[in-house]
């Protein structure tokens, strides 16, 4: 390894939540329920992050905002199961999301609203990130910003921690995921709607989608991984660009595998493994993913059987 054994990968959710999985024989608007099972778990997408980093072995430390009960109930789980957190307190109460989950699979969610946040908030936030980014070899920011943070924030941060040598992953959207690829992220993750966004182009076909994932590698970004959902992803860089087919499984929970898959390729950045074996491991642990309940991420031996039904083919491209 070419890495300082001490650096870590640091995941960062702006918006975390207490997720509740209430799951039921089938959802009747207006009639009482008796749920067959109700789960808590730590919400977000870093957080999800940091989970299943964790489950493959990899250091890692949660950082983003908490507040309230609900925040001090997030952070003793992620410590109790063994998760660094290094979070920054605000005086709101993180917000509490329910997730219903119907027999046949179809999933409701009811999210709350963003805490308020102070200037001071973002201040520390900001002295927390520039510090952790000087241990950090690879930072995730991930999740939608939080309704009065400023468009720009994540393109800022970008700049900020690249300047202390730290690798960022990030997973958004809308104004956030434009203003942020200007700072040239190392991974992004759109999915088609938001690839189209960033591109300004009507994507039908997949070389269409591949010509535009390349042309963001080309930019600046060094990896760029679309989500194609069952269909699984196609994944650019500047060497090229690669198809990737995923095996059709029983799903049980479509939330937080995209955060799997995020983790997969961090996973394989941070082990330096060849791009190929990165893609495989990524794709698996988003398919181990919805095959698990509520948030729960995959472990190393829930991935290891699917890798050999992993389809990676490299792709043409036509400028």
């Amino acid at each position: 390894m070419n890495r300082e054994k001490n650096r870590n990968i640091l995941t960062i959710t702006l918006n975390p939540a207490m997720d509740v999985f209430v799951h039921l024989e089938s959802l009747q608007p207006g009639a009482l329920h008796r749920p067959s099972q109700s789960i808590k778990s730590p919400g977000g997408k870093g957080i999800n992050v940091a989970k299943a980093l964790h489950s493959f072995g990899a250091p890692v430390v949660a950082s983003g905002f908490l507040g309230g009960d609900n925040g001090r109930w997030i952070e003793n789980s992620l410590n109790d199961a063994g998760i660094c957190t290094r979070f920054q307190s605000i005086a709101q109460e993180t917000r509490m999301n329910v997730k219903i989950v119907e027999r046949d699979g179809r999933l409701t969610e009811l999210n709350s609203p963003s805490p308020s946040l102070k200037r001071e908030d973002w201040g520390k936030l900001d002295s927390l990130l520039e510090n952790a980014a000087k241990e950090s070899e690879w930072i995730a920011l991930c999740g939608k910003l939080p309704e009065q943070a400023p468009d720009d924030w994540y393109e800022q941060a970008i700049q900020s921690c690249k300047a202390y040598g730290a690798k960022i992953a990030l997973d958004t959207s809308g104004k956030a995921l434009a203003y942020a690829i200007r700072a040239q992220p190392d991974f992004i993750k759109p999915n088609i709607e938001e690839l189209q966004e960033l591109t300004g182009e009507n994507l039908k076909t997949s070389q269409e989608i591949i010509n535009a994932a390349e042309k963001l590698a080309r930019s600046g970004i060094s990896t760029v991984a679309v989500s194609l959902g069952a269909q699984g992803m196609i994944v650019a860089k500047r060497q090229g660009v690669w198809k990737v087919t995923v095996p059709k499984v029983d799903v049980r929970s479509p939330v937080g595998a995209g955060d799997s898959v995020v983790a997969g390729f961090l996973h394989g950045f941070y082990e330096n493994l060849p791009i190929n074996e990165t893609i495989r491991f990524a794709a698996a642990s988003g398919t181990a993913a919805v095959m698990k309940e509520g948030t729960v991420q995959p472990e190393l031996t829930d991935i290891n059987p699917l890798l050999k039904s992993i389809q990676i083919e490299k792709q043409e491209v036509n400028q």
